[in-house]
């Protein structure tokens, strides 16, 4: 979770249906964050920065430690993250000039391809998985027009 002090807490559970262990820091001086898993069970963690970029960082091995924090660059208002069924984490983000953008795993548990423009004039949107496994981003214009757009198939928008 996000501290009242701007840094990354994180808890887990010390053995299966067992007790939490104590609040612990994974640094970070942030303004919002979402959190995926990667296809091989590791949690990797995105966070918008003071500065807008976002950064972000991953177990090292499923319920192992974390890496450090890696710039992941973009400069945004606001971020999500979604698995997508081909095992590739998708980040969708609002630019700060309020274009959509997103940057997905070039492969399974592997690095982003780098922010690409998606859309325009959203002023906040929220993202699902739909039944057949496609994502789907609804979007509140700047306008107040509430529009979407969903994947074709599984894990492509073309």
């Amino acid at each position: 979770i996000q501290g009242t002090d701007g840094v990354v807490y994180h808890r887990w559970q010390t053995a299966p249906n067992s007790f939490f262990s104590d609040w612990h820091s994974l640094g970070g001086n942030i303004d919002g964050l979402t959190i995926a898993r990667n296809k091989d069970g590791r949690m990797e963690i995105f966070a918008k920065g003071l500065d807008n970029s976002i950064y972000h960082r991953w177990q090292k091995s499923p319920n192992g430690p974390f890496d450090k924090w890696h710039f992941l660059g973009g400069n945004v208002r606001q971020i999500q993250s979604v698995e997508n069924d081909d095992g590739r984490i998708e980040l969708i983000a609002i630019a700060k000039d309020y274009g959509i953008l997103r940057n997905i795993q070039s492969v399974p548990n592997g690095p982003f391809i780098g922010w690409e423009t998606f859309g325009s004039n959203a002023k906040t949107f929220c993202i699902a998985k739909q039944g057949n496994g496609c994502v789907i981003i609804f979007a509140i214009q700047i306008n107040g027009e509430l529009r979407y757009i969903s994947q074709k198939s599984p894990g492509s928008w073309i």
